[in-house]
């Protein structure tokens, strides 16, 4: 991102994992949470909301008549529009912070502010940055080989029939629904086909954001997580060709879909270090959900150890444990009185389970069971 070596290893952490380099930049951290399986879902119905009927995205042509490379060109100008309306209007929001809300007293804390006569907010800071996030790598991933496979490849089912399938979500049509689960590999077992695929999503999101120009003269730089917006964003999609349910929640981050990662949990960080985290300058977000009874007794810190190893010399960025069993947490959730002391990790931060709200204590169990 054009920052000198000798300055981006001054790098500190903001609240969760978001990046930044005190003293010395003003970020915007995570100021959009982009939906790349919303994207998908526009390309595959040419921009129109397969929940609400609105022309939610750009006419990008009828799917059924579509080749593969078709519905990727589809799904880029999807992608393409909802981040220059997003860029758009955090131009005008920071436009705005830098009319109404000025920081003198931290602007004097960061570099070159006072020799440019800048607030920070106006872009005084030797560099800035606003984050834009992406969520649902592994649902699109799994989804486009889906397709792939099934439509193009096997031809076992057609494009018609799918879009039938998603738009009904699946009623009447679940043998197609267990075909997609199914017949196709998916991200998070170390499949090199579907994890190529899901680091050319990333890299086409992070290629994509470098282009926009930024209000305040820096760079808009990328996350790669969910947090959780996962259950958000989930809420706002139909029926996905990765097999999923409409309004069901989205991937965490870059683990695998619930029930998808049935390979263990050194697969799954090997997929998740496939992508090039790299390029997020952001920062990423792991999860990886371990049942207690995965660690052998005794060694239980070599386990943790290799795994954070293998993922962290594969090219991880960051990773936590969440060392629970979704039995316990459903035991939890019959009788919190009895688990007040039951500690999770919920993204970038802890908190005890049963102060949780109801959807995002589901949203733990289903991660708990992949």
């Amino acid at each position: 991102k054009g920052i000198p070596l000798e300055h981006a290893r001054q790098y500190a952490i903001i609240g969760c994992i978001e990046v930044t380099i005190a003293g010395m930049m003003d970020p915007r951290a995570v100021a959009y949470y982009c939906n790349l399986l919303k994207c998908l879902e526009l390309a595959l119905n040419d921009g129109v909301d397969m929940l609400t009927g609105a022309q939610a995205g750009p006419q990008t042509g009828p799917a059924e008549s579509f080749t593969f490379a078709d519905l990727q060109r589809a799904y880029h100008a999807q992608l393409e529009a909802d981040l220059a309306r997003a860029v758009q209007r955090l131009a005008e929001a920071e436009a705005g912070g830098a009319r109404t809300f000025p920081m003198p007293m931290l602007s004097l804390l960061t570099d070159d502010c006072l020799a440019r006569g800048l607030d920070m907010t106006a872009g005084g800071a030797r560099y800035n940055a606003t984050s834009v996030c992406a969520m649902g790598i592994p649902n699109v991933a799994d989804a486009l080989v889906a397709i792939r496979r099934l439509v193009f490849e096997e031809q076992a089912v057609t494009m018609g029939e799918l879009l039938t399938a998603l738009r009904e979500d699946f009623a009447g049509h679940e043998d197609l629904r267990q075909q997609l689960l199914h017949g196709a590999p998916k991200y998070g077992n170390n499949a090199a086909d579907v994890d190529g695929v899901a680091d050319g999503l990333a890299e086409e999101f992070c290629d994509l954001l470098d282009q926009f120009p930024h209000p305040r003269g820096g760079r808009y730089h990328a996350h790669l997580f969910t947090f959780t917006q996962a259950i958000g964003g989930g809420a706002v999609c139909a029926a996905s060709a990765d097999g999923r349910h409409a309004r069901e929640n989205l991937a965490n981050s870059l683990m695998p879909h619930p029930g998808r990662g049935r390979s263990g949990p050194a697969a799954a960080l090997l997929s998740a270090a496939h992508i090039d985290q790299t390029r997020a300058a952001a920062g990423t977000s792991l999860i990886c959900e371990l049942h207690p009874t995965v660690l052998p007794r005794g060694g239980e810190a070599e386990l943790l150890a290799d795994l954070v190893t293998t993922y962290f010399q594969g090219g991880g960025m960051h990773l936590e444990f969440n060392i629970v069993g979704a039995e316990q947490l459903q035991a939890a959730q019959r009788e919190p009185e009895k688990w007040s002391h039951l500690a999770v990790r919920v993204s970038g931060y802890s908190a005890y389970f049963t102060t949780l709200s109801r959807e995002i204590q589901d949203h733990i169990v289903a991660r708990s069971g992949n």
